[in-house]
C-alpha cells in the first residue's frame, strides 16, 4: 500500500489533538473538573469536552480514509 497524504495528514491532526488532551489532563491533575460549590463545569472541563469531541471526529476521519484504501 502506498502512502496516502490525506491519511498522513488526518493521522497527524488526530495525534496533535490527543497530545493536547494529554497535556490538559496532566495540567489539570488533582483538580476538580466540576466546581464543587456551583456544580458548574470548569473552563478546563469545557475545553476537554471540545478536544475529546474533536478527537472523535478526527478518528472517524482516519478510519474512513483507511477504509477507502482497502480494496
Amino acid at each position: 500500500m502506498q502512502d496516502n497524504p490525506d491519511v498522513t495528514l488526518a493521522v497527524k491532526k488526530f495525534d496533535n489533538t490527543l497530545l493536547a488532551v494529554t497535556k490538559l489532563a496532566t495540567e489539570h491533575e488533582g483538580k476538580d473538573w466540576i466546581d464543587p460549590d456551583t456544580n458548574i463545569p470548569t473552563p478546563d472541563f469545557v475545553k476537554m469536552d471540545r478536544l475529546l469531541n474533536k478527537a472523535i471526529k478526527e478518528h472517524q476521519e482516519v478510519i474512513s480514509l483507511l477504509n477507502g484504501e482497502v480494496d
